[in-house]
């Protein structure tokens, strides 16, 4: 039996000196004309793509990632809007109102758990081209049923409908990239798809703001994502089938519990999971919310800021599309990985500070009897302050009938009412902390999990090992993205980014013992390692 390959190490590395154009002008198996194909081994696969076209079939089949990332991030924008209109008659009621946006938002990620799960049988037996334009259709039902939305029921139908595509998409797209691609490019070209998914909640992030001065502007932010499906349909035809690989008998079922296979579960599943419970959608759908909470009153305002974050994931994206190859999967990711919890510290910090700070309230003059406006707001009332003294005194007053938000003119004096957030002036701390948790996550944690499953299974159970760590990841975002505004009003901003950074000093842990380094090598020589033994 082999020995295990130390520091984590599956085999010997290849420094990865080429460029990309280099490495496309190459001859690779992948790349170059099929070799003489033996009548034996059943039907003649298709042909590879030409170098020339790589790039091109890669950017058509990363619009499923585009579509993932737009999901991912629209949602946050339009969320402040859906409150206030269809979720009106919630607002003295935090808990309830929480909850109720919590199902919006996870009701898209249980969908992306289910497609994932479908996925990559889907894929197996249908073939990935197939089972993206089924994604295509779910995306393009399910946006047009959102932005038609007149009640609760048939937006929550539509989420789990645009779910479902992404989810789809998200296992398809990698598995498709990994087995088009050569070897020193794989990793590469697997992180272009999560560069789109950025590029996706960039877009989102830029449409959010636009859309935010139209009438019914939550409706055209949602409706939106029924355009860039169009676009990968009429793409597909140029996309070739997979050079096909010999599968060995029996169920995929029977063939998951093999013991190298059950190892390589355990790492990507793993990473899925630590991807996602280090809290970075908590980030993507509520950073509206975040800044809110941080005393940023005007929606405008908030959907501006927000920009900034998810430029630095889709910039951070960029760098680790260079440092996974000339550095490896492992050490980009425990890099990653440590300074998340730095960042997320960070975030703790801030607002533990902004609490500490929270400007005290006029029992005197107030309807609400709370401390502060923490408290006030915790009950449900709103804080009447001001916008240029930000420690000064307020008072807490208790909503108009029917529970809607406090309006403007109930404040007393020149007093504002703040609703979702106290006057603080760390603020800019916290929009940096954000800035800094996407600038660790998005090299190292954000394509890490994706490079390493689209190359870690053996090709006779791949896609369906990839569908169920797709779906882990789906499985741990919904409970994320449940669980979180309820976090925030039980535990506070302070401990709930506190929490999330202890996962992430636990996940560092977990890495460091189990994930192996699979640069440089072949998707032929990773399964050869696995079966000897190693990690």
């Amino acid at each position: 039996m082999p020995a295990r390959p130390a520091s984590g190490q599956i085999g010997v590395e290849m420094q990865p000196r080429e460029t990309v154009l280099e490495v496309l002008n190459d001859t690779d198996p992948l790349l170059a004309t099929s070799p003489r194909h033996d009548p034996a081994q059943g039907p003649e696969p298709p042909p590879s793509p030409r170098p020339r076209h790589l790039l091109l079939i890669t950017c058509i089949a990363a619009i499923g990632g585009f579509l993932f990332g737009y999901d991912t991030g629209v949602i946050s924008g339009a969320l402040p809007y859906i409150r206030d209109s269809l979720l009106a008659p919630l607002a003295g009621h935090p808990a309830r109102l929480a909850r109720v946006q919590e199902t919006i938002v996870a009701s898209a990620v249980v969908g992306a758990g289910a497609g994932a799960a479908a996925g990559g049988r889907l894929s197996d037996h249908w073939g990935r081209r197939g089972t993206l334009a089924l994604a295509d259709g779910l995306f393009c039902v399910g946006a047009l049923a959102m932005a038609a939305a007149q009640g609760l029921r048939v937006l929550i139908l539509g989420r789990v409908l645009v779910g479902l595509g992404v989810g789809v998409a998200s296992v398809t797209v990698p598995v498709l990239i990994a087995e088009l691609a050569p070897p020193p490019l794989r990793a590469r070209l697997v992180s272009l798809n999560v560069l789109a998914i950025t590029g996706g909640q960039f877009a989102a992030y830029v449409v959010n703001w636009g859309a935010a001065h139209l009438p019914g502007s939550w409706r055209w932010m949602l409706g939106v994502a029924a355009l860039p499906p169009l676009v990968q349909l009429a793409g597909l035809a140029m996309v070739p089938a997979p050079p096909s690989r010999k599968r060995s008998g029996g169920t995929h079922w029977g063939q998951l519990a093999r013991p190298a296979v059950l190892r390589q579960l355990h790492v990507g599943l793993g990473l899925q999971a630590l991807q996602q419970l280090c809290g970075i959608n908590t980030v993507m759908y509520f950073t509206p919310l975040i800044l809110e909470a941080a005393g940023v009153r005007n929606k405008q305002t908030v959907l501006l800021l927000s920009l900034f974050p998810a430029g630095v994931n889709a910039v951070g994206t960029l760098a680790g599309m260079y440092c996974i190859e000339r550095y490896g999967r492992r050490r980009l990711l425990l890099t990653s990985t440590a300074c998340v919890a730095g960042a997320l510290l960070l975030l703790a910090a801030a607002f533990a500070s902004a609490a500490s700070h929270s400007p005290a309230v006029d029992l005197a003059t107030s309807t609400c009897p709370a401390p502060s406006c923490t408290a006030c707001l915790r009950r449900g009332c709103t804080f009447c302050g001001s916008v240029d003294d930000l420690t000064a005194p307020g008072q807490c007053q208790v909503g108009v009938p029917g529970g809607a938000a406090l309006p403007a003119q109930a404040c007393p004096g020149a007093g504002v009412p703040f609703s979702q957030g106290c006057p603080s002036s760390r603020a800019p701390l916290v929009l940096m902390g954000l800035m800094l948790y996407l600038a660790a996550f998005s090299p190292g944690l954000g394509p890490v999990p994706w490079a390493v499953n689209a190359e870690l299974y053996p090709a006779d159970v791949r896609g369906t090992a990839v569908g169920l760590a797709g779906l882990t990841n789906w499985l741990a975002n919904a409970a994320v993205a449940q669980t979180f505004l309820s976090l925030l009003h039980a535990l506070g901003p302070a401990g709930t980014w506190a929490a999330y950074a202890g996962v992430a000093a636990l996940g560092w842990a977990w890495a460091h013992a189990f994930v192996p380094e699979t640069r440089g090598r072949s998707l032929e020589q990773i399964q050869t390692a696995f079966e000897g033994g190693g990690p």
